[in-house]
């Protein structure tokens, strides 16, 4: 990040970013019962079971796990790696707007898109707001003369 940037709000809106990636991989482990009542409540059918569904349930939860690391790995130092956060803002910002069109073409209930697709699109602003927004300019007071020895 330049020097004007918040590195400090953007590595802890990239956080909690990577924490709601972290609960979504606990939510993956609820027992199946739990999972299509949470469906139900939002209008989507139930998960089917049967060993293909069950894989590919395992295989997202593997991958939200691998983003949360790859997110918490980039909070660590936002400096270091400020081609990735930059990548990372467009991904998330395109992820948000591609999910929502899909959801829609699909005949997802309103609610579903929303909350599918409405942390995406904060998260994602939230830390280019965090780059972008000027930081505060130091006061430039210059420290008072001491006293010298003649």
């Amino acid at each position: 990040m330049k020097t004007f940037t918040h590195v400090r709000s953007v590595a802890n809106v990239i956080r909690v970013y990577a924490a709601l990636w972290g609960l979504c991989v606990v939510c993956g482990f609820f027992p199946l019962r739990w999972i299509n009542w949470f469906f139900a409540l939002f209008g989507v059918e139930p998960l089917p079971q049967c060993r293909p569904a069950e894989l590919f349930w395992g295989w997202g939860i593997l991958g939200c796990l691998a983003v949360a690391v790859v997110l918490w790995v980039v909070a660590m130092d936002v400096v270091r790696y400020r081609p990735l956060v930059i990548t990372i803002i467009a991904l998330v910002l395109i992820v948000g707007v591609v999910s929502y069109l899909m959801e829609i073409i699909i005949g997802m209930p309103f609610w579903w898109r929303i909350m599918d697709c409405g942390p995406h699109l904060v998260m994602g602003g939230l830390i280019l707001v965090c780059c972008l927004w000027p930081a505060k300019k130091s006061p430039g007071i210059a420290p008072e003369p001491t006293a010298t020895a003649p």
